[in-house]
C-alpha cells in the first residue's frame, strides 16, 4: 500500500475506533480483489457501524494557500485526479497529503462544515478539509457510539 492509503486507513481506524491492523487488512483485501494499484478503497464497516465508506487516494498534492483560489486548483496536478476519480468512480472523496496533513476534497454546491475551504467557479465547487472533519461530518460519532459512562 502507498503512504496515502496507509494514512487513510489510520484515519479511519482512529475515527471508527477500530485497530489500525483491522483497517489496513480491509484495505489490503479490497486492493487484492481489484488488482493492487487501485486508487479507490471501499471500507466495508457493515458489522461495526452498518456503513460502507468509499474514498479514493491521490499521490498528488496542493498547498493549502492554493486551495483558496479555483484557478490555482485547476492548475494543480491534483485537479486531474479530482476530475478523473470523482467523476468516474463511486468514491465520495479524494484523500491526499498537503503539508503533512491528510486532507480530502469532494465536490459540493456549498459548505456548512467546520475547518474546510470551499472554492468554486461558475459551475463547480470543491471542499477541501482535514479528513477528521470530513469523517465527523459524514459519520458523526454520536450516531454510532453510546456516550454514557458505565
Amino acid at each position: 500500500m502507498t503512504k496515502v492509503q496507509i494514512g487513510l486507513c489510520d484515519a479511519l481506524a482512529k475515527h471508527f475506533s477500530i485497530t489500525k491492523a483491522t483497517a489496513r487488512k480491509i484495505a489490503e483485501d479490497y486492493l487484492k480483489e481489484h488488482g493492487g494499484a487501485y486508487p479507490v478503497i471501499e471500507f466495508d464497516l457493515q458489522d461495526k457501524i452498518n456503513e460502507l465508506v468509499t474514498i479514493a487516494v491521490s499521490k498528488n498534492t496542493i498547498d493549502v494557500g492554493k486551495m483558496f483560489f479555483y484557478r490555482l486548483v485547476e492548475k494543480s496536478s491534483l485537479h486531474s485526479d479530482i476530475l478523473n476519480i470523482l467523476g468516474n468512480t463511486t468514491a465520495t472523496a479524494l484523500a491526499f497529503y498537503s503539508g503533512g496533513a491528510m486532507m480530502v476534497v469532494y465536490q459540493a454546491e456549498e459548505y456548512r462544515g467546520n475547518g474546510g475551504i470551499f472554492v468554486r467557479d461558475n459551475r463547480t465547487g470543491y471542499v477541501f478539509e482535514p479528513i477528521a472533519h470530513y469523517l465527523e461530518g459524514l459519520y458523526p460519532k454520536d450516531l454510532y457510539y453510546d456516550q454514557t459512562v458505565l
